[in-house]
C-alpha cells in the first residue's frame, strides 16, 4: 500500500524531531482544526465521521491519498449561500462550496490482504473561486497529474453545474491533483473521510486466518504471519528484566543495563522499532493488568544505547546465531521467525532485547523469544497504541443518534471524571434535550432567523440561547473535547460503525425530533415556520451517497483519516501496479558506437510474471529486511532492482562468456561471484566448506585477472555438490531465493546507510539526436548503485560513473522517487526547485 495524506505540503519534506518517523504527516497534521469539525463527533453530540483541515496555504491543492476509481464527484461553477449577508452587499453571502470528489482504493496490505477503503474531499472550491485562486487551462488534461486538474474536474456545462456525477471509472493516481480547499459557512477547510463499507471492513478484519485483534484489550499471539510496522511485546507480571543477557556482560552488543521484575499481576507493553539505522523503544505500563488503564513511560522514544543498531543487524546476527543467521536476523528483527520452515535449532533462538520499564528511560534485557510474551505488530492494531473498535455494544451514541458526556469519559477511559461526573450527575443525567442540534463548525450566524441559527455538517443550534440550561450538555461535551489534546488524541484511535452524513435517506430519522412540539423547530414554529424544512434543503446541497453505489441507509466503518493514513503508512506492501509502476518509460544507455540513445521500457510478458509470481516473496523480504519501512530505502532498491533485472524482464544474467560465470547474475539484485552465493547459503544456515569457498575464490581471482572463466568451472571443484548446484539455480526461479538473496545482500552491503539520505538531486543533459536529454543525478543514490553493483560505496566520487547503466539507474530512482516518495524538489535549467522532473512521464496501469 502507497498512502499519503491529501495535502503534500513542502515543510513535511524534513523534521527538526530526530524521534519523528513520519515528517509529512507532522506536518499535515498541524492542519487539522481543534476548534471545529472533530472526530468523530460534532458540537450537537452526533456523529461527525471527518475531520477538518485546513494548510497556512490557500493555494495548496488537494490531492488523491492512494491509486484509486473516482466513483462520484460534483463541480460547482459557484458557492452556495447558508443565509447570512455579505458585509458588503447586503444580499446573500456565497460562503458554502458543494464540491466533493470520492475515492475507491482497492490495494494490498499481505499475502492474500487484499483491503478497499474510500476516502472523501468534501466542500472542494468552487469553479469562480478556483480560477481566481490559479488560472486553470484552457485545455486541461483529460486524466489527472500531480501538476494540473483533469478536464472532468473542470466542466459544469450542460446542466452538470452543482449535481452529482458518477466517476464512470476513471482512474487517478496518489498525488494527482482533485481541486482546492473551499469552505463551509464562510469557515475555510476541507471536510476529509476516510471509510470502510461493512463488507469490505468484514473482508479485511476478520478474514479467515487473519482476523486483526482490533483494540482488544486482552490479545493472543495471533496465527497469522501478517507483519508489518512496529514490533510490539506483552510482557506479564513476574518476568524478569536482566542488566545483561546470561553469558553476554561482556559482549559489545549488549551494554551493560538495569535489572527489574514485573510487579505480580501487572503488564508492560512495549514498542520497537528502527529508523535511519538506530534502534527505539517506548513502553506503556498497566499496574492492574487489565487495560483499563494505562501509563505511557516515556514522552519521546528510548534510543539503544548500541549504536547503528539496524545497520549492524546482519553481523550481529551472523555473530549471535551461527547455526542459522537468517532465523536470527528475523527474531531480532520482529521478535519471532516469520519464515514458513525456520532452521535455528528451538534451544538457540533466545532473543535478548533492550525495553524501558521506567519513566526516566531506564532500560533493561529481556527474551521476548519467550511463549509467554506476546508478539504483536501494526497489523495487529493493538489497543494499547489507541485503537479502540465502536459498535453498537459500546458506543457513546444514544438510541437519538446524541453522544452522552459520561459515556464517552467512560469509552475513552477517563476514569477520574467519569467517577466524578457519575457521582454529581447520575448515571442518565446526560441523555436529555435530545430535540435539538448543535454546531459542528463554530459559531458563524446563518439565516432562518439571521443572527440567531448556527449550522454545521451536525445541524443548528439557537446561538441566543447560549445561557440556556438546555444547552449545557452541548457545552460540556464541546469543552471536554476541544479543551484536551489528550482527549482528541485518544478519539483518533476510535474505528465507528456509523451512518454517513452525507446520506439524504438518513435524515428524517436523524433529525425528525427536531420538528416535534418540543424540539428545536417545533417551539419555533410561529416565528419560523418553515425552519426545519429549509433546514433539511441546505443540507440536501451537499449529500449525494443514496446518489452512488454505495446506496443510503447504509452504515460504515470510519476512522480519523489521519490516523489511518499514517497507520498504512508503515505498511510497505507493494500491489502489483505500484510494482509495475516503478519501472520508468524510459531510459539512456550508450550504443555500440558510443552514442547515447533513449528507449522506451515496455513491460514484457515475461515481467509480468516475474511481478506475479515475485511480489509475494519480493514483499516478505523487503519487510524482513526493513527496506519497505522507508520510500527512500524502496525507491533505491527498486531503482536498482529493475535495471539489472533488465526492467523486471530476467531473473538471471546469462551470461556465459562472463569471467565469472557460471557464478553470473541471479535475482532481482543479480548476485554476482561465488563469494556473494556461499555469503548467502551461510546467512541461510547452509553448511559449506571452508576450503570450498577458498578454492572458489582462488579461482575467480585468476578468472578476473585472465578475463576467462575457464578456471570456475562447476566440474573443478570435487567439494561443489549438486546440491549446491541447485541451490544457485534456484535464485534465479520462482520462491523465495530471488528476493530474499537481493534481501540479504542489501544487507550486508549496508546499502540503507546511503539510501537514508534525503536525495539531493543534480540536473544532468546526455545529447541524444543532437537534442539535450534531461535526468538527475544523486550523490548519496549513486553510492547506492556503486554498492550494489561493486560490492562497496567509492571514496573517489568519479568512480559512480563507472556503475553498469548508471544513467538508466538515475533515471529509474527519479521514477521510483515520484511513485513511493511524497515530495522530491527537482532543480530546473534555472536552478530553481520544481516538484516535478523534467520531462517525466508516469507509467499508467489498468
Amino acid at each position: 500500500m502507497i498512502i499519503s495524506p491529501p495535502f503534500l505540503p513542502p515543510a513535511g519534506v524534513v523534521c527538526a524531531d530526530e524521534y519523528e518517523t513520519d515528517p509529512m504527516m507532522a506536518a499535515v497534521e498541524q492542519c487539522e482544526l481543534g476548534h471545529h469539525g472533530i472526530y468523530p463527533i460534532a458540537f450537537d453530540r452526533r456523529w461527525h465521521c471527518g475531520m477538518h483541515l485546513a494548510p497556512n496555504d490557500q493555494t495548496e491543492p488537494v490531492r488523491a491519498i492512494a491509486d484509486g476509481e473516482v466513483i462520484a464527484f460534483r463541480v460547482a461553477g459557484t458557492a452556495i449561500s447558508d443565509g447570512q449577508p455579505d458585509e458588503k452587499t447586503g444580499k446573500p453571502a456565497l460562503n458554502s462550496n458543494t464540491g466533493f470528489v470520492l475515492l475507491k482504493h482497492v490495494t494490498d496490505t499481505g499475502d492474500g490482504r487484499t483491503i478497499t477503503f474510500y476516502s472523501l474531499y468534501m466542500h472542494l472550491r468552487d469553479m469562480a473561486e478556483q480560477e481566481r485562486l490559479e488560472r486553470q487551462p484552457n485545455d486541461p488534461p483529460q486524466q489527472g497529474s500531480a501538476t494540473a486538474l483533469p478536464a472532468w474536474l473542470l466542466d459544469n456545462a450542460g446542466g452538470k453545474d452543482g449535481k452529482v456525477q458518477s466517476g464512470g471509472r476513471r482512474k487517478v493516481y496518489r498525488k494527482d491533483r482533485l481541486g482546492y480547499w473551499g469552505a463551509c459557512h464562510g469557515q475555510p477547510h476541507l471536510h476529509f473521510e476516510i471509510f470502510m463499507t461493512e463488507a469490505d471492513f468484514g473482508a479485511w478484519f476478520e478474514q479467515d486466518g487473519h482476523k486483526v485483534q482490533l483494540g482488544v484489550a486482552n490479545p493472543v499471539q495471533p496465527a497469522s504471519r501478517d507483519y508489518w510496522g512496529h514490533s510490539y511485546f506483552v510482557i506479564s507480571g513476574g518476568q524478569a528484566l536482566v542488566s545483561a543477557p546470561p553469558g553476554r556482560r561482556d559482549s559489545p552488543y549488549f551494554p551493560t543495563l538495569a535489572a527489574w521484575t514485573v510487579p505480580a499481576n501487572s503488564k508492560l507493553y512495549v514498542e520497537a522499532y528502527f529508523h535511519k539505522g538506530q534502534r527505539y523503544t517506548r513502553s506503556w505500563f498497566d499496574e492492574a493488568g487489565d487495560g483499563n488503564k494505562l501509563t505511557l513511560l516515556t514522552e519521546q522514544p528510548v534510543k539503544d544505547r548500541y549504536a547503528d543498531y539496524e545497520y549492524k543487524l546482519y553481523q550481529r546476527a551472523v555473530d549471535l546465531y551461527p547455526a542459522c543467521p537468517s532465523d536470527g536476523y528475523e527474531l531480532m528483527r520482529f521478535g519471532r521467525i516469520l519464515s514458513e520452515q525456520p532452521t535455528l535449532p528451538a534451544a538457540d533462538r533466545a532473543t535478548w532485547v533492550a525495553v524501558p520499564f521506567d519513566a526516566n528511560g531506564t532500560q533493561g534485557y529481556v527474551d521476548v523469544n519467550q511463549s509467554a510474551i506476546l508478539k504483536l505488530s501494526d497489523a495487529d492494531f493493538p489497543f494499547f497504541t489507541g485503537w479502540k473498535k465502536i459498535d453498537d455494544g459500546n458506543t457513546p451514541f444514544d438510541q437519538d443518534g446524541l453522544c452522552g458526556y459520561a459515556e464517552l469519559r467512560r469509552i475513552v477511559g477517563d476514569v477520574e471524571a467519569q467517577i466524578a461526573t457519575s457521582a454529581e450527575e447520575g448515571p442518565h443525567a446526560l441523555r436529555r434535550d435530545q430535540g435539538k442540534v448543535g454546531e459542528g463548525h463554530g459559531t458563524q450566524a446563518v439565516g432562518l432567523p439571521l443572527g440567531k441559527l448556527q449550522y454545521g455538517h451536525g445541524g443548528f443550534s439557537d446561538a441566543s440561547n447560549v445561557a440556556d440550561p438546555e444547552f449545557r450538555h452541548e457545552d460540556r461535551l464541546t469543552a471536554y473535547v476541544q479543551g484536551d489534546a489528550a482527549i482528541r488524541n485518544r478519539l483518533k484511535g476510535f474505528v465507528c460503525h456509523a451512518p454517513s452524513e452525507w446520506d439524504a435517506t438518513t435524515d428524517e430519522e436523524r433529525f425528525k425530533r427536531l420538528n416535534e412540539p418540543d424540539g428545536f423547530f417545533g417551539k419555533r414554529k410561529e416565528s419560523d415556520p418553515n425552519g426545519y424544512e429549509n433546514f433539511i434543503a441546505f443540507r440536501k446541497r451537499f449529500q449525494f451517497i443514496e446518489q452512488t453505489p454505495l446506496r443510503g441507509g447504509q452504515r460504515f466503518w470510519f476512522f480519523h483519516p489521519l490516523a489511518f493514513i499514517r497507520h498504512f503508512r508503515k505498511c510497505g506492501w507493494l500491489s502489483g501496479n505500484e510494482l509495475t509502476q516503478l519501472v520508468p518509460t524510459k531510459a539512456m544507455r550508450k550504443d555500440s558506437r558510443g552514442a547515447w540513445v533513449s528507449e522506451r521500457v515496455v513491460i514484457s510478458e515475461q515481467a509480468d510474471s516475474i511481478i506475479a509470481n515475485g511480489r509475494g516473496h519480493l514483499n516478505g523480504s523487503l519487510c524482513m529486511h526493513s527496506i519497505s519501512s522507508s520510500p527512500l530505502r524502496m525507491a533505491a532498491f527498486f531503482a536498482n532492482a529493475t535495471q539489472e533485472t533488465q526492467w523486471f524482464g530476467k531473473l538471471h544474467e546469462r551470461n556465459a562468456v562472463a569471467w565469472y560465470a557460471p557464478w553470473d547474475g541471479r535475482g532481482f539484485l543479480q548476485l554476482t561471484g561465488p563469494g556473494n552465493y556461499i555469503k548467502y547459503w551461510r546467512f541461510l544456515g547452509r553448511n559449506i566448506p571452508e576450503s570450498l569457498k577458498a578454492a572458489l575464490n582462488t579461482a575467480a581471482i585468476k578468472a578476473h585477472q585472465t578475463q576467462k572463466n575457464d578456471s570456475l568451472s562447476d566440474k573443478s571443484f570435487k567439494e561443489l555438490t549438486t546440491e549446491m548446484i541447485k541451490w544457485r539455480n534456484e535464485v534465479q526461479a520462482d520462491g523465495t531465493d530471488p528476493s530474499r538473496s537481493a534481501a540479504a545482500y542489501w544487507s550486508w552491503t549496508q546499502a540503507a546507510m546511503f539510501a537514508d539520505c534525503f536525495p539531493v538531486l543534480k540536473r544532468e543533459i546526455r545529447t541524444v539526436n543532437n537534442m539535450p536529454n534531461v535526468y538527475y543525478s544523486c550523490e548519496s543514490f549513486g553510492q547506492v548503485a556503486a554498492t550494489v553493483n561493486f560490492g562497496s560505496p567509492v571514496s573517489d566520487l568519479s568512480n559512480i560513473n563507472k556503475v553498469n547503466g548508471i544513467v538508466a539507474r538515475c533515471q529509474a530512482y527519479v521514477n521510483a522517487l515520484m511513485v513511493l516518495v511524497d515530495y522530491i524538489p527537482f532543480p530546473d535549467m534555472d536552478g530553481h526547485l520544481t516538484a516535478m522532473p523534467e520531462g517525466y512521464q508516469r507509467r499508467n496501469v489498468s
